[in-house]
């Protein structure tokens, strides 16, 4: 979750997420008192410590599926809108 959290605060930023992933999640654990972020990355499996630009573009990609189905529901029954981008 904690990582979800951290993933977030990039995107809604909109930092770049690939450049400052590991050292956002290095930050974040130094400052958890309660350790419990640095011992889950190093007791994590290597394939699993979500440290790697793909884990944090799959977490991207997640929270735009989520996002999209969001947005899919709400939508359903309107019958106009019109879609803005940046």
């Amino acid at each position: 979750m904690d990582m979800f959290k951290l993933a977030y605060f990039l995107f809604r930023s909109e930092i770049p997420h690939t450049t400052n992933w590991t050292a956002l999640v290095s930050t974040a654990a130094s400052v958890d008192h309660s350790d419990l972020l640095r011992r889950a990355v190093k007791t994590a499996p290597q394939n699993a410590h979500h440290l790697s630009k793909e884990s944090i573009t799959g977490i991207l990609e997640a929270f735009g599926d989520a996002i999209h189905e969001i947005a899919k529901r709400k939508l359903r029954d309107v019958k106009q809108f019109a879609v803005m981008g940046d």
